[in-house]
């Protein structure tokens, strides 16, 4: 959301200016480097707050970047160009790099000056950060001129004309996008690359399009990546985040086959238009019983058995693997969910049969009737997973990856829960002399 900064935030503004300074002595730039006098910048940052306007991006209550507009530069910008009608952006400085926050508040910010009938937002960086100026090119700015001006290391100006689309140029392999093929979205997603440390970087921005309606460009640098987005707006946005990511992973997986390393994308979050910010939240909230309310603590009696579960059967290790996977894998949930429920049913082979496939058809019918699992729901779920598993498209449904997960979850937590049931009965019989359930470990008499 988008806000006006007060005296309450003078000292973040402080704080996030001097944070800036050391992120970037890690990038390679000279920016803000080269015996600054910091008492005097901080003195010039307390000017422009106390004479100009700030805003920031709040999210969850918390200012995530900030700017200053302030008035046009005039050592910078022709007599012609300061007359036009324009908003003039400066000090704009973000908190948590690689999550989208500065393009949510540039967006936010642009359509405002919409709003207000300006027709350019414009502003100067510093000449020689070539990585900032990409920023801004990707963000839809154009580079006018470098200005050089005695005393200034800053010069290097840029503009975003302001209309009703914003004109974020991809390159494919035909061009440069036209203005005339502007559609109802603009989108920006971001996310990190695992192991970060390394700065993974993939040299040339890969563009290519989804689903024929969209027209997408990933750039990866320094084990970040944004994928800028645009063309006609889908009905599920959450699906098209997952869509988004499982393409970045796709090319992280190139990259790490090259480098023999295991790469993965974390996608963090998308911004939408300027204003629509989805956020990719760890959990998944979803999965959990409409009945029970999302909790940052698991309570022992749920959590004890799993991890009782979890240590004694090596099926269950598998089953609940294959569920992690499937949360952070949308392409390949249907066939990893019904991978752990086939771990499951391992479980309920008969032993010793000499007849295989009877012996499999009775597992599942045995799961079924012990879990209390109905027949379509299995058959259901494994007619997607045997589709995708033969090259079936990979981009599933939000609500069908839900479907499948919840029926993993409820397999799993169902024969959990039969297996404590079992323990217990057979620590009660052998407490009473008698013979223990088939199947459930015995204790050895030390005798």
């Amino acid at each position: 959301m988008l806000i006006t900064l007060d005296e309450s935030h003078r000292q973040l503004v402080h704080q996030v200016r001097d944070e800036a300074g050391e992120w970037l002595a890690t990038k390679g730039t000279d920016q803000y480097r080269g015996g600054l006098d910091m008492a005097q910048v901080h003195a010039n940052i307390d000017h422009d707050f106390d004479t100009y306007p700030f805003v920031g991006w709040e999210v969850d209550g918390r200012v995530v970047a900030m700017m200053a507009l302030i008035e046009p530069e005039i050592d910078f910008w022709t007599s012609e160009e300061l007359s036009e009608p324009q908003v003039y952006i400066s000090r704009f400085f973000v908190v948590e790099h690689g999550k989208g926050y500065g393009a949510a508040l540039l967006e936010a910010v642009a359509e405002k000056a919409r709003q207000e009938n300006k027709d350019w937002i414009r502003l100067n960086c510093w000449s020689t950060n070539t990585e900032l100026h990409r920023y801004y090119e990707r963000h839809g700015f154009v580079h006018v001129r470098t200005a050089n001006v005695p005393g200034r290391m800053s010069g290097a100006l840029f503009q975003r004309k302001l209309g009703i689309e914003t004109p974020i140029q991809l390159h494919d392999r035909g061009g440069a996008v036209s203005t005339e093929q502007r559609a109802q979205m603009v989108a920006v997603a971001t996310g990190l690359v695992h192991p970060t440390k390394l700065g993974w970087m993939i040299e040339e921005p890969v563009s290519f399009n989804l689903n024929g309606t969209l027209d997408c460009e990933v750039v990866i640098r320094q084990s970040h990546f944004n994928v800028f987005i645009r063309g006609e707006k889908p009905n599920d946005l959450r699906t098209l985040l997952n869509h988004v990511g499982e393409i970045v992973q796709g090319c992280l997986d190139s990259l790490g086959f090259w480098m023999a390393t295991p790469l993965r994308a974390e996608l963090l979050s998308m911004v939408i238009d300027g204003y629509h910010l989805i956020l990719k939240d760890g959990r998944w909230v979803d999965l959990l019983p409409e009945t029970e309310k999302p909790e940052y603590r698991v309570p022992p009696e749920k959590l004890t058995p799993f991890i009782d579960a979890a240590i004694c059967e090596p099926l269950v290790r598998l089953a609940l693997a294959d569920v992690r996977t499937a949360i952070d894998s949308p392409g390949e949930t249907v066939w990893l969910s019904y991978r752990a429920i086939e771990s499951v049913r391992q479980w309920f082979l008969p032993e010793g049969a000499s007849d295989v496939n009877a012996a499999r058809r009775q597992s599942w019918t045995d799961l079924k009737a012990t879990l209390d699992i109905k027949e379509e729901e299995i058959r259901a779920l494994e007619k997607l997973a045997i589709a995708r598993r033969h090259g079936a498209d990979a981009f599933t449904p939000e609500e069908v990856r839900l479907n499948a997960l919840r029926l993993a979850r409820r397999v799993i937590e169902r024969f959990i829960a039969h297996r404590a049931a079992q323990l217990r009965e057979a620590q009660h019989d052998n407490s009473n002399g008698q013979t223990s359930v088939p199947g459930v470990p015995q204790s050895q008499d030390p005798a």
